[in-house]
Order: C-alpha cells, then structure tokens, then sequence
C-alpha cells in the first residue's frame, strides 16, 4: 500500500504529457497534403479578402472548405446559428453575415441563418459554385477534415474567449507550420489573410505566446517566426510517415516469370498479330522488322518480342498518365537541368536557350532524343530550326539537321546531348518519372496564360515554378536567373517577372533584396508545382562502379570505329539493329554464344556514352552514333592543297 500512494504521489506531481490530436478514428488530424490544401484555402483569403472585419473574416474561414468541394454540393455551405454564437463567439453575429452578403461573397438571408437552430440554412458562395472555375477544390474526405481542423481549432480552449483576430492569426500559423511546431510566414500575407494591418497583426502573434500557444515568436525584416506549443502541435500537419522497414537478408525464391503467349515457333502473321496486341504502339518500326526479319531466321537468330517495360513508353501507358504536379525529386532534377543548360549550351539568345532547356528534358534519362520534322513543327518555340541549327553547329547538340528534316515520327532521327550522357546523380530520374517531366514542361509552355508569352517569360515561369516551396514562396538569386533565362540583363527579367504577376502566374508582387528575387506562385501555377519539398539525393539510385566501365571499355579500345561500322551494315542488311548479345557474339571472345557477361554489357554501354554508338533502351534500336559519323566524315573529306 505505501508503494502504491508513493506511486500515486508521483503521477500526481508529473508534468502532464498532451495527448496527440486525432481524428475519432484514430488518424493525424491534418496530413501533409490537406496542409497544402489548407494553405491554399488561406492564399484564397488573402486574395480574395471578403468581408470588412475579422468577424467576417472569420466566418469565411468557417464557410470556405464547407463550400470548397469538387463534387455535389459545391459553392453551398450549411450554416446554422449555433455556429456563429457558440462556436465563433461573434459578438455581433448579424453584422458578421451582412458583411460576407454586402461584399458579394455570400448569399443568405441573415435573419434565417439567426433562425436556423436545429435546420441548416444553405448559404451560396458564388466563388465556389463552379468547381472548375473555383479557386481550389478539395475532395469530399478532405473538405470533411478540413471543416473538422477549422470546428476544433477555433473551439480550442487557449482561443474560446480570444477575439477574432486573434483565432485568425492563430489558425495561420496552425495551416502554415511544420510537423515540429515550428512556422515562418510573411507578415505582409499573414495581415492580408486575417483582415488585419501588419502593426496588428505582429502584436497579435506576440500575444499569442502570452496566451500559450506559442513558445516562442519573433517579428523581423517582415517575417514572423515562431514555435507553436507542445499543446496545440497536433494542428500542424502530421509528420511523414517513417521509411518501410529493410527487407530481410533471406533472400526469397524468385517468383516464376508467366510463360509469354508468343512461341517463337509461331508463324509470322501469328507472332506479329499476338505482339500487336502485347505492345501496342510499342510495335514499330525496328522490332516490327525485327520480328519479321527473314535473314535473321536464315541466320539461325531468333528475335524475342520485348516485354512492354522495355519500350519507350508514351505517358498515357505509364503511372503517370494522370499526374499534373511534380514530384519533389522531379523539381529537384528540373532545377538542376536548368542550371546544366545555363552552363553548357550556347548564350544565343532566349530562344536558343528555351529549345535547349526542352531538349535537355527530354534527354536526361540517357542523354538520347529523338527528333523529326513533324516534331519540330509541334514544340512552342519560336524559331525552333534556327535554334536546332546553332545547338548542333555549337556541338551541345549532336544531330544532323538535313536527317531530321527528312524523316517522320514513325522512324526519327537520334540525337545526343553528350554532356546528358553520363552517371550524375543530380540529374538521375526514372524513365517513366523523366517522361513524365517532359510533358511538365509542354503543358507549361502550352497553358493559355503562357500562350501568348515570349520566350524570356517562358524560362522565367519555368525557373520559378521549378524553384517554388511547397507554401508557394519562391526566393531565387535574381543572376541565377539571369543566366538561366538567357535574358539581356536583370533588368529585362524583373520586367518578365512583372508582367508574369499581372497575367496571373504570380500572386504577389516580386521584391528584391541582397540580390534575391522573392515572389510566390498564384493558385493556377501551384497546381502544377510540386507540393512537397525537392529531394535532392535519388532513391533507388546505384552509382556505376568507374573500375567496371574501364574494364568493360577495355574489351573494346581500339575497335570502336569497326564495331560502329559492323552496326551501319547491320541495318544496312537487316533494316533493324542488332541485339546486344549479336554484337557481343561478333566482336567480343566470350564462351557462351547465350549469355551475357557484366563486362560484355559494359563494353558496349561503354561504346554508347563514347558516342560510338546510339539507341540505349530501344530494342533492337542500336545504331552508329554522332562520333561515327564524324570519323567517318573527316575520313571522306578530301584535304585542302597546299
């Protein structure tokens, strides 16, 4: 018994530990991506600004995520008259409603709305009413949280008695700070937001520190910086969720391929049928002649149809068919293609430099492209041939003009971008992932309020977008800036800039300070930009070991011109390339004709980063590359007389 009141005494006198905020089924009570949600909500108020006092304010911040869905019921909240007594506290609930009513912003009759004790009163908020128009929606799981966030902060018992402003001011740094508890926001936003001048709204947040829901703020160069409460850090957004355990050192069984319906025994008419309906548009042009290759069948060779994940894939067959974001690692890789650009390709002028930078994308998981004049026509670049032209005159871009405009799409020409060619990892993507972050950057150019841009504007909402934070701030050094755009000085690009706020890309205005261009993204743009942080280090990522390629290169040093050369007659005869293993067979000692050896494979992967040869990744694609053809053209050229 002594223990036990001992035990007893000490619970008592401990200091209480606050119980994580959940959801009644158990779940964090606001996730990464409704914080995002959440931030856009107060983006939308400090835009849009309705009503004339906090307490309007206030009741729009209840109204907007009730209205904000992208299903039935959009543009409509309920509203009943505990809401505005009992839950808001108003002291002046009527003028609250004849607020939001006078300004446009809602449409409800303030006397049913008082009335409204057990019944809602459905109340129309134009804004939302169209969710294609609307300026954010949110699905219906998500408007439930974030109408649920919004009941249980402002009910909070450090707020029940606090006056609007202040539960405004709260419920920002709530939306805005991290899973820690700590938050950095502009104190210019911040007052928009809360319909509070700047001088109010910095006293309001040292007040909340008094009030216990900050331990610690800070009001400096117009930022507020502070550490929310122990108590209350369940309102910020959950942190991520730890990483899946390693897998076992046991090593499982592999599981059984499923045996392919196409026998290679097959006829002809039957295997081409069965690959048509296996590959799609996968099946064209050299495994279409692969598989219907009779002196490869007189030859003793038979060409297997490859499995669709080792085609080229367009970006509807791929997981990223319904994605208009970027992830954090494709932002990251964007950036650094970016600033690649701005350091290797030719300073010729925007236009050069955008045609780059589109080529560049579309180069980075191999540092292969393919080109044709069809596509040409269809890239939103001004003088696109031009640009092509200098890019390969300067030797950035490796490609013969005269081939691309002779040949269509359904058989395109190769080019390399041989500073793409390599291990870097900064740039290092998945092929579907960089797939994907080529039709980004088409559908950035292409959006009708870039329509109409100049190429400098163009650069510059890429630069932007591929910069912005996940709260929609962008800071960039403005002649960081300056070179990636290829502008003629800082001057022409804060111009850009400008004029990029008043189309309606950015919502604030640009500043700059100690040689930093800050903005932030509008609504429209920031659907578009990654919602998370950039992850700089790749996951899943394997650095090539250098000791393999030298022994792999030197397998075949010295013969690289013959081997490019072998592969030329090669299609020549066949009307395809070869196989890795065929070239292998024919060139390099080995001592099974069917199996390929690691450093066979990095023999010619070796001769495909040299330029020797082009086509990783296309079946049966190999072909002579750019340094082939300029041997073979210094060979030809007859030499000037003396």
């Amino acid at each position: 018994m002594p223990q036990a009141r001992t035990e007893k005494a000490l619970a008592a006198t401990a200091p209480a530990v606050p119980k994580p905020l959940t959801t009644p089924s158990g779940k964090p009570l606001l996730t990464a991506g409704q914080a995002v949600a959440l931030r856009r909500l107060w983006d939308y108020l400090a835009s849009r600004r309705p009503g004339s006092s906090t307490e309007g304010r206030l009741l729009a911040l209840l109204c907007t995520p009730r209205a904000a869905r992208s299903g039935q019921g959009a543009g409509r909240a309920n509203l009943l008259a505990q809401d505005l007594t009992g839950l808001l506290k108003l002291t002046d609930p009527r003028a609250a409603v004849r607020d939001l009513v006078a300004c446009g912003w809602l449409r409800a009759s303030v006397e049913e709305v008082m009335a409204a004790a057990k019944v809602p009163v459905e109340c129309g908020i134009p804004d939302f009413a169209n969710p294609q128009a609307a300026p954010f929606r949110v699905a219906k799981s998500a408007r439930s949280r974030l109408s649920g966030w919004c009941m249980r902060l402002l009910s909070h018992k450090r707020l029940r008695k606090q006056s609007a402003g202040v539960r405004l001011v709260a419920a920002y740094a709530a939306a805005h700070a991290a899973s820690t508890g700590v938050g950095e926001v502009d104190l210019t936003h911040l007052a928009a937001a809360c319909q509070l001048t700047a001088e109010e709204a910095s006293a309001v947040a040292a007040g909340l520190r008094e009030a216990g829901w900050f331990t610690d703020v800070a009001v400096a160069d117009g930022r507020v910086r502070y550490q929310l409460a122990e108590e209350v850090c369940g309102f910020a957004e959950a942190a991520p969720r730890p990483p899946a355990p390693a897998p076992s050192a046991v090593r499982k069984a592999p599981a059984r391929r499923p045996k392919s319906p196409i026998d290679d025994r097959m006829p002809l008419d039957e295997r081409l049928r069965l690959a048509r309906q296996k590959l799609g548009r996968g099946l064209a042009g050299d495994v279409e002649r692969a598989l219907g290759c009779s002196l490869c069948v007189d030859e003793g060779v038979v060409n297997h149809v490859p499995e669709p994940q080792h085609l080229p894939r367009r970006l509807e067959l791929t997981s990223y068919a319904t994605r208009t974001a970027l992830s954090g690692r494709q932002a990251a890789v964007l950036q650094a293609t970016l600033d690649h650009v701005a350091r290797t390709a030719p300073a010729s002028g925007p236009d050069v430099r955008l045609a780059a930078v589109w080529w560049g994308v579309r180069a980075i998981w191999c540092g292969e492209l393919e080109l044709s004049a069809p596509r040409l026509e269809r890239i939103p670049v001004p003088g696109i041939a031009t640009a092509l032209n200098e890019l390969t005159a300067s030797g950035w871009l490796r490609a013969d003009p005269d081939e691309v405009a002779a040949t269509g799409d359904d058989e395109p020409a190769l080019g390399v971008i041989p500073d793409l060619v390599g291990d870097d990892p900064s740039l290092w993507l998945a092929r579907d992932a960089a797939t994907h972050l080529g039709a980004w950057v088409r559908r950035l150019l292409r959006h009708p309020m870039l329509a109409e841009a100049s190429s400098v504007h163009h650069l510059v909402a890429l630069y932007l977008t591929a910069h912005a934070l996940p709260d929609r701030r962008v800071d960039v050094p403005l002649d960081a800036l300056v070179a990636g755009s290829a502008a003629d000085c800082a001057v022409q690009v804060e111009a850009a800039v400008a004029e990029l706020h008043r189309a309606g890309w950015l919502s604030q205005p640009p500043a700059t300070a100690d040689g930093l261009l800050g903005t932030r993204l509008s609504e429209t743009a920031s659907a578009i930009a990654s919602p998370s942080p950039p992850v700089y280090e790749p996951l899943g990522y394997h650095p090539a070991d250098p000791a393999k390629y030298e022994r792999g290169a030197a397998l075949v040093d010295g013969r690289q011109e013959d081997m490019a050369r072998w592969v030329e007659d090669y299609r020549t005869r066949h009307g395809h390339g070869p196989s890795w293993r065929i070239l292998r067979n024919a060139h390099i000692d080995h001592d099974d004709p069917m199996r390929m050896e690691p450093a066979h494979s990095k023999a010619i992967a070796s001769l495909c980063k040299s330029g020797w040869l082009v086509g990783v990744g296309r079946p049966y694609g190999l072909r002579p590359g750019w340094r082939y053809r300029e041997a073979t053209h210094l060979a030809t050229t007859p030499r000037p007389e003396c």
